[in-house]
C-alpha cells in the first residue's frame, strides 16, 4: 500500500465524516433495526470505499436483501411487494442513460 497522496485526502475526510455520522446514528438509535442495519452497512461501506475507492456489489446486495426481509417482517407480503417495486424502480433509474 502506498502512502497518503494529496488527491486522496478528500476521499479519506469524506469517509471519516460519513463513518462518524453512521456511528452517531448507531449509538443514538441502537434498538431500532431500521436504523441499526443501514448504520452498520454504512460504516462497512465507508471503510471499504475509503480504503479501496469502491463498494463491493455483494455488500449492496446484502443490504437490499436485509431491507426486503425487514419490510416483510414489518408489513408482511404487501411490504415485501412495495420493497420489490422500490428496488426495481431504483435499479431501472440506474440503468437509464
Amino acid at each position: 500500500m502506498h502512502g497518503l497522496q494529496r488527491k486522496d485526502i478528500p476521499r479519506y475526510v469524506a469517509g471519516l465524516l460519513a463513518g462518524i455520522l453512521a456511528l452517531f446514528y448507531l449509538t443514538a438509535k441502537r434498538t431500532d433495526a431500521s436504523v441499526v442495519i443501514p448504520s452498520v452497512y454504512f460504516i462497512i461501506a465507508c471503510a471499504i470505499d475509503t480504503i479501496k475507492a469502491k463498494i463491493p456489489t455483494t455488500l449492496n446486495a446484502s443490504l437490499a436483501i436485509a431491507g426486503l426481509a425487514l419490510l416483510f417482517n414489518a408489513a408482511g407480503w404487501p411490504g415485501l411487494l412495495n420493497g420489490l417495486l422500490g428496488l426495481t424502480l431504483g435499479i431501472a433509474l440506474l440503468l437509464v442513460p
